[in-house]
């Protein structure tokens, strides 16, 4: 090799074969690729810019700078990456690390409108990329310019996808806190009413001897039928099964605006308790509360007249489950019935007690 006025010389050895039709063809073969491997080998030991490096097409391994590009007038080219804004993000001087810039740059946008903005900001220096490098292609042959606008309509639906998902999540967000106010708001206009019903009531009564009267029962079925009959009606305590009421207590079950009787008894949760599963059949068992026997009230469980026994397997699996109706049909039990059926049970016994307790204290005359 000639540098300048100084020849150096570098010696390289190399192997080769070859096929042919003829021992010629296959010996000229040979001999070609021998020559070019020597070459290879001597060019090595000249540094990275006359060895393998020449294969790489990012030229990691070769020292120095890559040329810059320049114009027609010797001008050296910028390529810069604006922001949404117009601010300057980065400059470069080779298109192709622009394009990764841009890339980079889009692809962490966070909305749509930052999105389009940023597009709008770059769209002619994409375009000078497209008219002023026509060969700045992909391997299969796509363009840069063409590769950036591909990124940016799907990054711009993403984007529209999330969005539109954020805005439903807020919507519904707003909806149940609607519907919670609204719950409490009758909640508490019901609580108003009924205090102004037993102030007017006290107020008209005032004096007089108190005369029980019938309140009427808004619910229907057969647990307010067996409740009349058991003693447990309308105007019994929302928190006891025992018929009696705090002084001051509201029915509201009776108000005009009535509300789900929420009837409390420890002594029925234990005979529930001690009967077998209805599922299994083993016992003693849970008292389990029918959570769609009722309407939901927040932090109240429905009443306990509403409640069927789960040994504590079923008791755990059933309430693993979201769809408690679909658990009762898919075992084809009707938890409705049996809890009526106990009810009924428990009442009669307890009733059966009471008048057993009575001839005890006051035995009849014989």
């Amino acid at each position: 090799m000639r540098a300048g006025s100084v020849e150096i010389c570098r010696e390289g050895c190399g192997s080769g074969q070859g096929r042919g039709k003829s021992p010629g063809e296959a010996h000229e073969s040979a001999l070609k690729e021998a020559e070019t491997d020597a070459m290879k080998r001597a060019l090595t030991t000249f540094g990275n810019p006359f060895g393998l490096a020449l294969y790489d097409k990012e030229q990691h391994g070769v020292r120095g700078k890559p040329r810059k590009q320049k114009q027609a007038n010797g001008l050296i080219l910028s390529w810069i990456v604006l922001s949404g804004e117009g601010e300057i993000v980065s400059v470069h001087e080779d298109p192709t690390d622009y394009c990764k810039a841009l890339r980079q740059v889009i692809e962490a946008s966070s909305t749509p409108e930052h999105l389009k903005g940023l597009w709008n900001r770059n769209a002619v220096t994409i375009e000078m990329l497209r008219a002023n490098l026509p060969d700045l292609r992909t391997e299969p042959g796509e363009h840069f310019a063409d590769v950036l606008l591909r990124l940016y309509r799907s990054q711009l639906k993403d984007l529209h996808e999330e969005q539109e998902a954020d805005l439903e999540t807020t919507a519904a967000a707003q909806r149940d806190q609607a519907a919670r106010q609204e719950e409490g708001r009758a909640r508490q206009v019901a609580d108003q009413a009924g205090n102004g019903a037993v102030a007017a009531a006290r107020s008209d009564d005032a004096g007089q001897p108190k005369v029980p009267a019938k309140a009427h029962d808004h619910r229907s079925g057969t647990a307010a039928r067996e409740d009349a009959r058991a003693g447990v009606g309308s105007g019994s305590n929302s928190d006891g099964g025992s018929g009696s009421k705090k002084p001051g207590e509201i029915d509201k079950s009776a108000l005009a605006i009535s509300a789900p009787r929420r009837a409390r008894d420890k002594a029925h949760l234990r005979f529930v308790g001690s009967q077998p599963c209805l599922v299994c059949g083993r016992s003693p068992g849970h008292a389990h509360h029918l959570r769609f026997a009722q309407p939901r009230s927040m932090g109240r469980k429905v009443s306990d007249e509403w409640t069927v026994p789960l040994c504590a397997t079923h008791h755990r699996s059933l309430h693993t489950v979201g769809d408690e109706e679909k658990w009762w049909k898919e075992r084809q039990i009707d938890p409705i019935a049996h809890a009526e059926r106990l009810w009924r049970q428990s009442r009669s016994d307890g009733e059966h007690l009471v008048s057993r307790a009575r001839e005890l204290i006051w035995p009849s005359p014989s």
